[in-house]
């Protein structure tokens, strides 16, 4: 029968193209392959069931220095269910595949591996499968791995159960009983990779950008979206038509919209001093490993001059750091610009667009002119600030402090992490829910901390921006849902800060909200935000700590 590949690209399209949009980047950049993580990704291929592949979603060609050729074929499952269950049909197509493929002539035992790649699986099952396969894989023989499952053995009753439903698929694949070495055998080569793609925040998307961006010259790291959104479209277009993918190509489709050099072509001061000790030595050593490494681009949009300008990478990146979710309510956001400066109001006009792109409501879908008592450079961002008002005016080089909203701060860093010039101010006139953002006049960036720290920050947005989607989901979900939100959200977030080289007493603080957060304390997320909060100002100095905590001017 010849199967339609347009037909095989199948439903949970999105998630699928995120993870063939991955595993691209890792093969752009020769990166570890998840799944197999002893290989590098030497080409990527698509929907290849007319070719053969029972997995046929993604099938990952492997390899490096050293190491022999392997292969990971995956199924793609935006969620999936671990159980035995008869109306349980995509675990066991799943399962089905998998033992075709361990049934091929051309599967190499212990080097080429199968599995599933999903986006909401149950935490519980997904330990407990995971751990059976780990166990079969540290096992060199049947006889160990099945005495694990005797009296005194480690399996847990929870692993146990895992392998009687494994046993039981396999039986009714196979058609009768699979024997002991089958099992084993299966359980040996089976992974099971979770991908973080199908919420706000989602820790893999950020992993992804951070990756491409750290192959990057640093006055080319803003490209780094681009690159990642680029791959998503190359993997939408190859998911009806069976691609296949070299690094080569991807490079090649990449350059069609972001400039890249040649693959091999190496670059800064440290090769070209090698390269002309060669020369003159007449002979060098020439086994290194080539580097991925992008070229400056020669234009002037490389590295915006002044905070408002937009070419197309700054725009990406604004773009991305501004976006929300269209379920999680937001406030709203009124434009303004100092009436007398034609330019600010040409710039907020730009920005109009990008703020509804990104998902917000723009009051009116318009810029109101507006005036100053003291005009400033750059975005000034005001709220209703209900808690002062009332109050005497202050001179005008002092301030008041004032509470502000979680919408407003998540403004504030997206303007901050762009080096925009920032200042904080009250407008009585606002309506309820709603915050200004008010251009000046056109400045020079400000520039707060270096590419390296922001390459430590940037997760913090998307894990902000994460959290709002779990306070809603608790506020308005299922219990269920509430505790799956929390614990995916808790164990990225935990994961990043014990790895990160932030204020030791801040982290302990964040992990001591966490039995609160999975009591679903809504308070407890909460604070645990504001600590993501003042990690994130706190790195950018005292400056944009006083914007973020409102010195209000009038």
């Amino acid at each position: 029968m010849v199967h339609s590949t347009e037909l095989a690209a199948g439903t949970g399209f999105t998630f699928e193209t995120k993870v063939v949009a991955y595993y691209l980047g890792q093969l752009l950049v020769e990166g570890q392959c998840l799944g197999h993580d002893q290989h590098v990704v030497r080409r990527v291929a698509v929907q290849q069931v007319t070719f053969g592949d029972p997995l046929d979603d993604l099938i990952l060609e492997l390899g490096d220095e050293g190491n022999p050729l392997a292969r990971l074929s995956l199924q793609v499952k935006s969620s999936l269910t671990i159980s035995d269950a008869p109306s349980n049909t995509d675990f066991r197509e799943v399962v089905r595949a998998c033992w075709a493929t361990l049934q091929d002539n051309n599967f190499r035992k212990d080097v080429d591996r199968y599995g599933v790649a999903v986006g909401s699986v149950a935490r519980t099952k997904m330990r407990e499968l995971t751990s059976l396969c780990e166990m079969a894989r540290e096992s060199q023989q049947e006889e160990h791995f099945f005495k694990r499952f005797t009296a005194g053995g480690q399996a847990s009753q929870g692993v146990l159960a895992m392998k009687h439903i494994i046993q039981r698929l396999l039986d009714e694949t196979i058609g009768r009983s699979c024997e002991g070495d089958e099992i084993y055998l299966f359980l040996r080569h089976f992974v099971l990779i979770e991908f973080q793609f199908l919420h706000e925040g989602a820790s893999d998307r950020a992993h992804a950008i951070t990756v491409l961006r750290t192959h990057l010259p640093e006055a080319q790291r803003n490209h780094a979206p681009y690159i990642w959104s680029r791959l998503l479209e190359i993997a939408a277009n190859s998911a009806g038509r069976a691609g296949q993918f070299t690094r080569r190509r991807v490079h090649r489709d990449v350059s069609s919209a972001v400039k890249l050099p040649k693959i091999g072509r190496r670059l800064g001061w440290m090769t070209m001093t090698a390269a002309a000790v060669c020369v003159i030595g007449l002979a060098c050593f020439v086994g290194w490993k080539l580097t991925y490494i992008a070229q400056p681009i020669p234009t002037t949009s490389t590295i915006s001059a002044k905070a408002f300008d937009l070419g197309s990478q700054r725009h990406g990146e604004f773009l991305d750091l501004l976006s929300v979710r269209q379920d999680t309510p937001m406030d709203s956001i009124r434009v303004g610009c100092l009436a007398s400066n034609e330019d600010a109001c040409k710039a907020a006009g730009k920005f109009i667009v990008l703020l509804s792109e990104a998902g917000w409501n723009v009051v009116g879908n318009q810029v109101y002119p507006m005036a100053a008592a003291i005009p400033t450079e750059g975005v000034t961002i005001a709220s209703r600030s209900d808690d002062i008002a009332g109050l005497a005016s202050p001179p005008p080089h002092l301030g008041r402090w004032s509470s502000v909203s979680t919408d407003q701060l998540l403004i504030t860093m997206a303007f901050r992490y762009m080096d925009v010039p920032l200042h904080a101010s009250t407008d009585p006139g606002l309506p309820d829910g709603t915050i200004g953002v008010y251009f000046g006049y056109n400045a020079e960036v400000d520039q707060g901390v270096s590419a390296k720290k922001k390459l430590l920050l940037r997760p913090i947005l998307s894990y902000v921006k994460w959290s709002v989607a779990v306070e809603n989901q608790c506020l308005h979900g299922g219990r269920f849902a509430c505790e799956a939100s929390v614990t995916s959200w808790e164990d990225t977030v935990g994961h990043y800060l014990d790895r990160s080289p932030f204020d030791p007493r801040k982290i302990r603080m964040w992990n001591e909200q966490k039995s609160a957060a999975e009591a679903f304390d809504v308070s407890a997320i909460q604070k645990q935000r504001t600590i993501l909060f003042e990690l994130f100002f706190e790195t950018f100095g005292p400056k944009a700590t006083n914007t973020a905590n409102r010195q209000t001017t009038t």
